[in-house]
Formats: C-alpha cells, structure tokens, sequence
C-alpha cells in the first residue's frame, strides 16, 4: 500500500470530518469534499550507515468549505482547521499513526495551519500542509 492511502485511511478515522469523501490527489466541488495530495519534497531526510534510510511525505490536508462574506461561516472553517490540527497531535502523543507496509510511522507535524488557497462560486479551497516522519523498513 502507497504512503498515501495509508495517511488517506488514517484521516477516514477522523471524528471531526463530515460524512464527504477523502479523495487521494483530487479535491471535488461539493462542501465536505476532502483530499490527501502529495507536496513535491525530498524524500530522504537521513541515509544511516546500515542502509536504513529516515524519510519524509509532506503532503496537504485540503478541503472544500463554504466562503462569503458571513464571518460565521469562516470563523468555523478555521475552527476546524484548529481542532484538525489539534486532533493530528494528539493522535502522535497517543501513537496513533498511520500503518505503513514497508516502514514504521515516527510522527505527524502540521507544517502550517488552514488557509485559502482559492475561491469560487461560494466555496473555497482550504488546506493545511503536513509531513508524515517514518523509517523504511528493509
């Protein structure tokens, strides 16, 4: 299984997020609509003497929520985007991590909280960016 169904599943395992689908590397026009996509990084953080190699997938949380001019509105998407964030830490300091085949999750980071990357038509694309830590396994 690819590193990023793994982070795919673990986010299905969400509380906070609404019944919308969890797409891998495509996010739809509905409200509640969610998507894992892969960020351009280096994979390798650290290569080890014994050839065990410490890596990293940075990778977006995005999302499609309502936007207008209702402060409400907004106020609650970037409610969730804290409580997101707060939920992907816990979720570390309780070792509940992705399950990866070919490695072992360390740790979760959010790299930046929730903001628009764009808007149209009422709604907007909000997202967060994260990098998942393992070590892969020989």
């Amino acid at each position: 299984m690819a590193v990023i169904d793994s982070v795919r599943r673990f986010f299905a395992e969400c509380p906070l997020l609404e019944d919308g689908c969890i797409n891998v590397n495509y996010l739809g026009a509905k409200k509640a609509d969610y998507s894992i996509e892969s960020v351009p990084s280096e994979p390798v953080v650290r290569r080890y003497v014994d050839g065990g190699e410490l890596r990293q997938y940075v990778f977006v949380f995005a999302s499609r929520e309502y936007y207008d001019e209702d402060m409400e509105d907004n106020s609650h998407t970037a409610g969730f985007y804290e409580e997101l964030a707060a939920w992907i830490e816990d979720s570390g300091k309780n070792g509940r991590l992705p399950v990866l085949t070919g490695g072992k999750a360390l740790a979760m980071e959010v790299m930046s909280g929730g903001y628009v990357l764009s808007e149209k038509a009422g709604t907007a694309r909000y997202q967060m960016q994260l990098r998942l830590i393992y070590k892969k396994e020989e």
